[in-house]
């Protein structure tokens, strides 16, 4: 089951695969309005959603997972380091990069609603999930675009596929903050010279100026080319930032 969580003061929003444990519970409440709060690097706000399963609850969590906090039926989104304050139960994960949830402030206002792909984009929809993809068309900046997921090696590969007049861009989950110190100038060149061999993925950096690997591409064949390419270097360079 996917769930679209949407900010409707920014423009933005964020499909999540529901777990199948927890899809009835969802089914009977959706949709909802919230209103986001924002608490170190996590996204969360109160819910009618009530999951009391002991057995069920972490206490660490992991970057890109929806998470239930029993004290506040609350639903928590992690896009940083952060953990969460008290245990929690998991109950879905984010269909994409975790970047633009940054975007979100305290106060804005949205709604959670049972997620319909876009019209436009189930041509590329298909294409995906035929290779192995879980795919979700969110709102970006009040437009529909494409966000796809993936396991490589165990490894979460998440990415946006926006979708222009010119072409396709391919832009994966974040890996840090650039800057000009030359250690974030070292790793560049490292990663970019690691890269040389490859034909269509770079090393580069997003809108809101983290470093990712990217791609363009004219059609759907490159497309396919590049997602080849992506799964091969992937992991690779997530060895070398992070070993």
């Amino acid at each position: 089951m996917l769930v679209e969580i949407i900010d409707s003061d920014k423009g933005y929003s964020y499909v999540v695969s529901i777990k199948e444990k927890f899809k009835d519970i969802f089914t009977d409440k959706i949709p909802f309005r919230i209103n986001f709060n924002v608490w170190k690097e996590e996204v969360y706000f109160e819910t009618p959603i009530n999951i009391i399963n002991q057995e069920d609850k972490i206490y660490k969590v992991k970057r890109g997972y929806l998470y239930y906090w029993p004290p506040g039926k609350a639903l928590c989104l992690f896009y940083g380091i952060s953990d969460i304050y008290t245990p929690g139960i998991l109950v879905g994960e984010l269909i994409g990069p975790t970047n633009y949830l940054a975007i979100v402030e305290n106060g804005d206002q949205g709604i959670v609603q049972e997620h319909v792909i876009d019209n436009d984009l189930k041509e590329l929809v298909h294409e995906l999930s035929r290779l192995g993809y879980i795919v979700g068309t969110p709102l970006y900046d009040n437009s529909r675009t494409l966000t796809a997921l993936k396991r490589i090696n165990n490894l979460r590969l998440a990415f946006t596929l926006f979708i222009e007049d010119y072409g396709l861009h391919l832009e994966t989950e974040s890996f840090y903050k650039h800057d000009h110190s030359y250690q974030s100038m070292a790793i560049a060149y490292k990663i970019r010279t690691m890269l040389s061999n490859s034909k269509y993925i770079r090393y580069d950096i997003n809108e809101l100026g983290y470093t990712a690997l990217t791609a363009i591409m004219e059609n759907t064949y490159e497309l396919l080319e590049v997602l080849k390419e992506l799964e091969i270097w992937f992991p690779k360079i997530k060895q070398a930032l992070f070993k």
